[in-house]
């Protein structure tokens, strides 16, 4: 689908970018293409990532509360302890995000 297309194309463009330099931008990028192809461990990991070197950024802190709870969706996770421990990094993610920019869009 086109879809699936333009986000093959964004990997790619991302990648490369991430390649010549890991930067909070790069990482944050390839986050959330990977977030939006439901790659939700490889968005966690790559956003986790991005916080770090940039922990005051309300959009990455966004990001990583909305890949924390796409990975609390999986069918593997429901009913079991770790769901709670990821909803809650997502829901400390969202509310910090709120604290540095309490006006950022959805």
């Amino acid at each position: 689908s086109v879809n699936r297309l333009l986000l093959d194309r964004a990997q790619s463009i991302s990648e490369s970018a991430f390649a010549s330099g890991a930067t909070a931008e790069t990482l944050h990028s390839l986050g959330r293409v990977y977030l939006a192809k439901r790659e939700t461990d490889k968005a966690v990991e790559l956003l986790e990532k991005a916080r770090d070197l940039a922990p005051r950024k309300a959009e990455i802190l966004s990001d990583l509360g909305a890949a924390y709870l796409e990975k609390s969706r999986a069918p593997q996770m429901i009913g079991t302890p770790a769901r709670a421990r990821v909803l809650n990094d997502a829901l400390e993610n969202f509310d910090r995000a709120l604290e540095i920019a309490p006006d950022l869009p959805e």
